[in-house]
């Protein structure tokens, strides 16, 4: 982009004040300090405007890589100079414009009336805004929206070239809300809603389990009556030493089955027990504490059940 600076023309008693701003922004441009240049530039049209700034303020904010912005002064230095433009200078710069619109994308705002638009903290307008905000493309940018003091919205963003966006303040406040009912909000003090469900699954649980065990303590029954009935019929009142030998085997073998059998009955008998009992007080109560202790010793086995209200 040319480097010609504008001279706008000053009346009045602002004058002096927007000369000596204005060559200040002269001066930061030259050096290379295009941020100052711009911000200088804007508080010399403030003190006097003139359209003829914008012009200034579009070189300076190209210069410092703000593409949108630029573009948004080099727009409003056309539209208000018009024909009093010289030839030349209206095509170079309709030339940048064109050439700044493939590089930049379009952000709308739709929000209450009066709210402050910013874009990485400088001010685009104030809602219902004239139009679409250029934006550079390509760069991660910061949008604020305020109310009377009161911030409504601050997200990041980033536009492709040529693309539009359009943030709806009241959209976005609105996933918020919805965002935050989806979250359970639960009193401390109150039980968990699914104890009493999982008291019912350890109940059915565990009566399952005690039901398969007694059933293994009735087959070890069998077994070891089984063991008895064929000693029987194999040695009867036969008092010989090889019924002898045999009448001790059949004698083990059927106290161990016999044994076995009292253990699974007992057990079991238990599990199930523990078992029916939790599904009675998870259908009743909500909230209570449960725990197993296991009972092993020479004349039983089992579980210990304790339930505390």
């Amino acid at each position: 982009m040319t480097t010609l600076i504008s001279c706008p023309v000053v009346h009045g008693d602002d004058r002096e004040d927007a000369m000596r701003v204005f060559r200040e922004a002269i001066d930061a441009y030259e050096r290379g300090d295009f941020d100052e240049a711009a911000d200088k530039f804007r508080e010399a049209n403030k003190l006097k405007n003139n359209w003829k700034i914008f012009y200034n303020i579009g070189q300076a904010e190209a210069a410092a890589g703000r593409t949108g912005i630029a573009l948004e002064a080099l727009e409003i230095y056309i539209s208000e100079g018009g024909d009093a433009i010289p030839k030349q200078r209206q095509d170079e710069v309709h030339a940048e414009i064109k050439r700044f619109r493939n590089i930049v994308g379009l952000l709308d705002i739709d929000s209450p009336d009066g709210c402050i638009v910013y874009v990485d903290d400088m001010e685009r307008g104030v809602t219902p805004l004239p139009g679409s905000i250029w934006v550079s493309a390509g760069k991660t940018h910061t949008l604020r929206v305020v109310q009377d003091k009161n911030e409504l919205l601050n997200l990041q963003f980033r536009l492709n070239s040529g693309q539009q966006k359009n943030i709806s303040i009241q959209e976005a406040a609105a996933d918020e809300t919805t965002a935050q009912e989806q979250i359970p909000i639960q009193d401390a003090a109150s039980p968990p809603n699914n104890k009493k469900n999982k008291l019912k699954i350890a109940g059915l649980i565990l009566t399952i389990t005690g039901g398969a065990v007694v059933v293994g303590g009735a087959v070890a029954g069998a077994i070891a009556i089984g063991k008895r009935d064929d000693f029987n019929s194999e040695c009867g009142n036969d008092a010989s030493a090889a019924c002898s030998n045999a009448s001790e085997k059949y004698l083990n073998a059927s106290t161990t089955a016999g044994v076995a059998s009292t253990i699974l009955f007992v057990t079991g008998g238990a599990v199930a027990a523990t078992g029916i009992v939790l599904l009675v007080v998870g259908k009743k109560r909500e909230s209570r504490t449960v725990s197993f202790q296991p009972v092993l010793s020479p004349d039983i086995a089992g579980l210990e059940f304790k339930l505390r209200f």
